[in-house]
């Protein structure tokens, strides 16, 4: 990223990149280390990858939408689609609560939901033998 950054990390237009947005950058692909342990001994999410955000108008699409999060949200248009995941993924680690505020979502605070639903879907193992014998009897 070197080459990208503008002229003492300053915000100087399009066609360098600020400091404050190098940092917003690596912040989204980093990775996010869990307070605790899930199925198969997961502690990390590796963080995202680089893809559709490459795409023209992707970055505002799928990271940082044209306007600032809210909760509830009253434009989808306007939200990132990180952000929509966000709010159906804090609703469903929450008690179940479709109207739960995704800015009072820690995963400490519901550690044992998030376990309860690694179990369900975490697939970390990429043996697939077992599935393959079965599909060949």
């Amino acid at each position: 990223m070197g080459t990208l950054r503008c002229p003492n990390g300053a915000d100087t237009g399009d066609s360098c990149l600020s400091d404050k947005q190098i940092e917003a950058d690596r912040l989204v692909h980093r990775p996010f280390q869990y307070p605790f342990a899930m199925k198969n001994g997961v502690t990390a999410f590796p963080g995202w990858t680089y893809g559709s955000e490459l795409q023209p108008g992707g970055m505002v699409d799928t990271i940082t939408g044209t306007e600032p999060p809210q909760f509830p949200i009253k434009d989808a248009k306007v939200q990132s689609v990180a952000w929509s995941m966000r709010t159906v993924w804090c609703a469903i680690t929450s008690p179940a609560d479709a109207k739960f505020d995704p800015f009072q979502f820690s995963p400490e605070k519901f550690a044992d939901r998030i376990k309860v639903i690694s179990e369900l879907f975490d697939a970390t193992n990429p043996d697939l033998s077992a599935f393959q014998r079965r599909a060949a009897s």
